[in-house]
Parts: C-alpha cells; structure tokens; sequence
C-alpha cells in the first residue's frame, strides 16, 4: 500500500500557512521543494526569499535533502504549484510547524496501518481512512495517535473508539 495522501483535508495550503518541505533540487531560481504534508506537492523557494542576510553560496544554505519550514506566499490552484519563502519564517513559526508534523506524521503512520487493515488492496485504502475516520472529528490527533502505542497491531479498543462503525 502507498503512503501517498495528503495528511489534511485541504488540498493545497494557503497563503500564509507554514508547511514542512524537503528540497530537491537546487538552481539558479531557486530551490524545488516537496510539501511533505501535502502528497509532496511541487513548489519553489526563490533565491530572493532564503534569508534577509546576505549570501553567498546558494549550495550551503539550501542543499538536496534538507528539510525545512516555509511560509507559503502564492498559490496556483490550476497548476498545483505553490511559491514559498524562508525568509519571512520566524522561530516560534518553525517550532509550530515542526510540532504539528510530527503529529500529523504520527496520525499519518496510524492511518496507513488501519488502511492495510480495512483495505489492504486499495490503492485508495489511505485517502479512504483519512475521510471517514479521521477528517470528520475535531480533534482526531487526541484519539487515533493512541492506536499501536508500543505494538505493531491496533488494540482493539482504541481501534474501536477511532472506527466505532467495525
């Protein structure tokens, strides 16, 4: 089963949102990034918003692999492509964004095992878990990061009390 879903129920972030990205690949425009929490999504970070210092090697500052927290400043719905910038990304920014993927990242890893659970043919299976069990409570990461706490299969409980309808 693929672990290719978004970890939201939006689409594309906003303008403004703070998103968690790898880059991969670094030019003379700019540096080519995946949105890690958005199905890896293509945007750019332009050369002229990596930092308000000055500097002098592109390279050392955004290299192949890195991850990082940018704030997206446009976003092309036709085209699915989203512009981005590091500079304007203050710390607290940075630690919020960090904090909230690794919980989303946990869900994330939650929903793939009750996936292969519920559907363990569906290419589907991830999107489907998302939109039925996770996606409609208020607060999904309270209940379902619970799920496989120091095991490798769901206690029965707490997959009860995340899927009440199995």
């Amino acid at each position: 089963m693929s672990l290719d879903c978004r970890m939201y129920k939006a689409e594309l972030p906003r303008v403004g949102d703070v998103v968690m990205c790898r880059i991969y690949d670094v030019n003379a425009a700019g540096s080519y990034v995946h949105l890690l929490e958005y199905n890896n999504a293509s945007g750019l970070i332009p050369t002229s918003e990596y930092s308000r210092k000055v500097f002098h090697n592109v390279r050392k500052l955004m290299n192949v692999g890195k991850q990082l927290a940018a704030e997206v400043i446009s976003v092309d719905t036709v085209q699915n492509y989203i512009d981005l910038s590091k500079k304007v990304v203050s710390h607290d920014d940075i630690d919020r964004c960090q904090q909230r993927f690794k919980q989303s990242s946990k869900v994330h890893t939650v929903v793939h095992k009750l996936a292969s659970l519920l559907h363990p043919e569906d290419p589907q299976g991830m999107l489907k878990v998302y939109q039925t069990y996770v996606r409609p409570q208020e607060h999904p990461y309270e209940n379902i990061t619970r799920i496989g706490k120091g095991t490798n299969e769901p206690p029965k409980e707490a997959f009860l009390e995340v899927c009440p309808h199995h």
